[in-house]
């Protein structure tokens, strides 16, 4: 899992991640991964347990949601970029 510095989080059990003030969520997700952030999303990277990059989507800036339904059960680790190149590293479960 790509990081550029120590910000990260434990989320197993937790119903939301608070990173660089954006929250992920619900957690564990079923359909729909929701970021609650006031910055503009542009591109979201997401690692299975192996690191593995399985998806690579570019987002609509005003976007606030990713469609997880074709993932499969298990712990996502994800690395969101807004507009202006800043990073925030996630984890999620999949159910």
């Amino acid at each position: 899992f790509p990081s550029h510095d120590n910000q990260m989080m434990h989320v197993v059990g937790v119903k939301t991640v608070k990173l660089n003030n954006m929250k992920v969520y619900p957690n564990p997700a079923l359909n729909t991964l929701s970021f609650d952030t006031q910055k503009d999303l542009k591109t979201i990277d997401i690692y299975n347990f192996e690191v593995q990059n399985i998806l690579q989507q570019s987002l609509i800036p005003s976007t606030r949601t990713l469609d997880v339904s074709s993932l499969k059960s298990g712990l996502y680790f994800g690395v969101v970029t807004d507009v202006t190149g800043n990073q925030s590293r996630i984890k999620f479960i999949k159910e």
